[in-house]
């Protein structure tokens, strides 16, 4: 160690250990903690949740190491009774309408994009483009797209967009100038003078598949009938599942009604935490190696707490019955 006011190596042992105290204390802490706590508890057979909270700790140099964590167990649950209980079973149903949603949400996935290169855009076709647009007044970018699409005769197309790029092929660009509607999509445009610049990215042709045998062949079908029928057993086994889910809630509910205990805030905590992350799993590339804004994610863990205490109550009980039942 080197000690200011001492040659490297020459400092007296009493004055390396005062000064490292703190060093060695979190090392001995960091050895002995653990192992200690996971005997004690195991020793005394004490239902432990969450992570041990360090508060104190005294060291008596070649005495004793002692010290105080805060630990939070599961709390005492006396079983009330839990067999008879009921709940309303709704009718499970699939009708021809059902069938046929289904049948177009495959026929649009399937859908076939023909990008364009012979004409210019016409109704029907989507066209992808660059998009900027400028207030002519002040000088301001106030719109500023890398892709736009615009479905020519669709409903709720823009107007404008419309009717600038139709007969436009991919790579055209065009400038226009004009007053922006009151009503107009874009707020930042509403009776303001702008100027847009446009290109065309790609016109793209969408044309849904024939329902014929090969469509069906295509979904593991024979024919339509075939599918229709598979398509209608498929929504049956769902909604039959999910009816029973809503029975086994209903049903935990009522039950969950005949407890009022406390459950430590860690278990809470930790419940609401795998839920959120649950939640932001399919948004994971969109946040950049730095993760999630921990502002949000405080927020939407103080929003699931509420649901979050009953599902820790309620997975206390059914874990009691559970092991009850063996």
């Amino acid at each position: 160690a080197q000690i200011p006011g001492f040659r490297p190596g020459k400092a007296p042992a009493a004055v390396i250990k005062k000064k490292y105290q703190p060093q060695i204390l979190s090392e001995l802490a960091n050895k002995v903690v653990p192992d200690t706590m996971a005997e004690w508890i195991k020793e005394k057979d004490v239902k432990a949740v969450g992570t041990p909270r360090l508060s104190d700790m005294d060291m008596k140099e070649k005495e004793s190491f002692n010290y105080t964590v805060l630990l939070d167990v599961a709390p005492e649950i006396e079983l009330h009774d839990w067999k008879g209980l009921k709940a309303e079973s709704l009718d499970v149903k699939v009708d021809d309408e059902m069938v046929e949603q289904r049948v177009q949400h495959l026929r649009e996935h399937d859908i076939e994009r023909n990008k364009i290169t012979d004409r210019g855009a016409q109704t029907d076709d989507t066209v992808n483009i660059q998009l900027t647009v400028i207030d002519t007044e002040v000088g301001e970018t106030v719109t500023d797209l890398d892709s736009y699409k615009i479905q020519l005769g669709g409903e709720g197309t823009h107007p404008v967009l419309s009717k600038l790029v139709e007969g436009m092929s991919a790579e055209d660009a065009k400038t226009e100038e004009t007053v922006g509607a009151e009503d107009d999509h874009f707020e930042s445009w509403r009776g303001k003078k702008i100027r847009i610049m446009l290109e065309v990215l790609d016109v793209v042709h969408e044309v849904l598949p024939e329902l014929n045998d090969d469509f069906a062949k295509n979904h593991d079908a024979e024919s339509m009938d075939d599918l229709r029928t598979k398509i209608r057993e498929k929504l049956l086994t769902d909604a039959t599942e999910q009816e029973k889910m809503r029975l086994n809630q209903e049903l935990i509910k009522q039950h969950m009604d005949a407890y009022d205990f406390e459950v430590p805030q860690d278990m809470t905590n930790e419940a609401a935490y795998q839920q959120v992350q649950a939640q932001l799993m399919p948004y994971a590339h969109m946040f950049g190696p730095q993760g999630p804004d921990q502002n949000m994610v405080g927020e939407m863990m103080r929003m699931a707490l509420p649901q979050d205490v009953f599902k820790v109550r309620a997975d206390l009980v059914l874990d009691k019955i559970a092991k009850g039942e063996e």
